[in-house]
């Protein structure tokens, strides 16, 4: 792999840089570009010929990886744990840099407290003599872009899978803040058994972190991310990105690993910043006709130009994805007609008045035919009535179908505590008119975490016996010190050890118990969504089926979705 140390003939800035050669051109943050040759290069190395220190920190090294955007990367061993890890040593310009150390620390502890089955864990973070350094959950399984360089266009689904369970990472991110900015294949790991990883979370957010890869041979080190994946709005101001700018990035990394081609390359910047901004990709079904349109429609959607556009958010796109390789309606293609519609009722009385004109012209013309008259009246009216209930039932069939679809998307929000999102879909799909009995429902879910802890004010000073998910053997009486937004603070009478907790932190028993005088239809989704996510499908079950067509759909979604690992809420 080259790797370079290079110095700007315009500003004398040393940078280390990997993945460039002889002839390639170079842009720097003094905004000149400039090419890479003899008089450029002030030390041009190999794996090879890297020095690989013994150690790093506590960390004992055994192997030189590779050249990460920011640094070297080795392969060490945990001196408690001995198990592998990876360690990432900042190049030689960051580490000259007082505010580029200072982010890069603060961003590891950011990203430490992330503890996600899709995230790359960190470990550890520290200085040691002239090395700044990030100690990593050590991933055997190669890349993403291993693997596409391996194979080429991977098969459809596995693709979706791989950009779904890539959503899971980033929603968790997402959740503490967040926002990846440099999402890739290079950036996409898996683990031995085939985990999805996410690697690099939140550290793209350090000033000058800038990679190039295999695709292009121009490097910019004025913006955040890799110019390939980059949305338009990230190139002029990175520092205003938010989570739309991943959605972006993962629809181009999704186009690449299903067709098997970048939607838009050069080897100019400017000319890729264009091309991002301005020009309209090829259609992936022009080349890979396969492609199921939904997938189309999916990766088209999160590569528009502008992001208000785009998915609005990672939680929309995973909904989406998860639909596709379920084979289910997209829940963003969803949209009902609300067409205005005749009452069959009215309908009904233009037909009886104009039966009713009938027989008295009739009776005036020939009264000896009254009696006939009247039976044909009769006749006909039980024949309207019956035209009648046909129409209502046709129109109830329509309007239970509506319902259906909206459930069916609702479903999988309400199973991973998306209430609010949920809400939002029953708004915006019509549900004011479908279902009015379930406003209060969908509004009631959405503030239970509030209702729970203004409940918990009214008993501060009082003692209460609960059984929390952290220690679900033991039953602790708790008395409760004082309320600080949806956290409790209570202290065990017993060992006087403090203790937090919010709604979700108790056993669904408690929960049911302790949350009073709320919508018992509300009450009774989330006491079923939360026996899901601890694992209690037939509790769960038992609280749905009472709950008709909506809980026949959270039912079926219970079965078919994989809800063996705890939800993100």
């Amino acid at each position: 792999m080259p790797h370079m140390k290079i110095i700007c003939p315009h500003c004398k800035r040393i940078t280390e840089l990997e993945h460039v050669s002889h002839g390639c051109n170079v842009e720097c943050v003094c905004s000149r570009e400039f090419k890479v040759d003899d008089s450029t290069i002030l030390e041009e190395y190999s794996e090879i010929d890297s020095i690989i220190p013994e150690q790093i920190g506590q960390y004992q090294i055994t192997e030189f990886i590779g050249y990460g955007g920011m640094g070297k990367l080795y392969k060490g061993i945990h001196p408690n744990l001995g198990i592998p890890v990876a360690l990432k040593a900042l190049r030689m310009e960051y580490v000259t840099d007082t505010a580029s150390c200072d982010r890069f620390i603060k961003s590891a502890k950011i990203c430490a407290k992330l503890n996600h089955p899709n995230i790359v864990r960190v470990y550890d973070c520290g200085y040691d003599k002239d090395n700044v350094y990030l100690v990593m959950e050590y991933i055997g399984g190669g890349s993403a872009q291993d693997l596409f360089e391996r194979e080429g266009a991977l098969e459809q689904h596995r693709a979706a899978r791989i950009a779904h369970d890539v959503c899971l990472g980033l929603m968790a991110a997402e959740y503490h803040g967040i926002v990846h900015r440099d999402i890739k294949p290079e950036n996409i790991m898996f683990a031995d058994d085939g985990t999805v990883k996410v690697l690099d979370m939140g550290l793209a957010k350090i000033d000058g972190d800038q990679r190039i890869n295999s695709y292009s041979r121009t490097i910019s080190f004025t913006s955040l991310g890799t110019e390939q994946y980059m949305p338009p709005e990230q190139a002029i101001d990175a520092s205003s990105c938010d989570s739309r700018a991943d959605v972006y990035s993962l629809g181009i990394t999704l186009y690449q690993l299903c067709t098997g081609k970048l939607p838009f390359d050069s080897n100019n910047p400017q000319e890729l910043r264009r091309m991002h901004a301005l020009e309209a990709p090829q259609p992936p079904r022009e080349l890979k006709p396969e492609l199921h349109p939904d997938l189309e429609y999916i990766i088209l959607k999160c590569i528009r130009k502008n992001r208000d556009d785009r998915y609005q958010s990672i939680d929309e796109l995973e909904l989406d994805l998860d639909a596709f390789l379920k084979n289910h309606i997209l829940p963003s293609k969803l949209v009902y007609e609300t067409k205005p519609r005749t009452s069959p009722f009215q309908r009904f009385e233009n037909i009886k008045w104009r039966y009713a004109f009938l027989f008295l012209g009739a009776a005036a013309l020939l009264s000896v035919s009254t009696l006939y008259c009247l039976f044909t009246y009769i006749k006909e009216r039980k024949r309207t009535r019956a035209k009648v209930q046909t129409v209502m039932q046709v129109q109830d069939t329509q309007r239970r179908q509506q319902i259906r679809q909206m459930f069916s998307a609702i479903s999988p929000m309400l199973l991973k505590g998306r209430f609010a999102m949920a809400y939002e879909y029953y708004n915006l799909r019509g549900g004011r008119e479908l279902a009015p009995e379930l406003e209060g429902v969908f509004a009631t879910l959405q503030d239970i975490p509030y209702t729970f802890a203004k409940q918990w004010k009214e008993r501060i000073g009082q003692t209460a016996m609960l059984t929390l998910q952290k220690a679900p053997a033991a039953t602790l009486s708790l008395l409760i010190n004082d309320v600080i937004g949806n956290t409790v603070y209570a202290t065990d009478t017993q060992t006087r050890q403090a203790y937090t907790f919010t709604v979700h932190d108790l056993t669904p028993e408690d929960q049911q118990k302790y949350l009073r005088g709320i919508n018992t239809i509300a009450l009774s989704v989330w006491i079923g969504c939360e026996y899901v996510n601890n694992h209690r499908q037939a509790k769960a079950e038992a609280i749905f089926k009472p709950l008709d067509l909506f809980g026949e759909y959270l039912i079926q979604e219970m079965n078919t979705a994989d809800y063996n690992h705890s939800q993100q809420k």
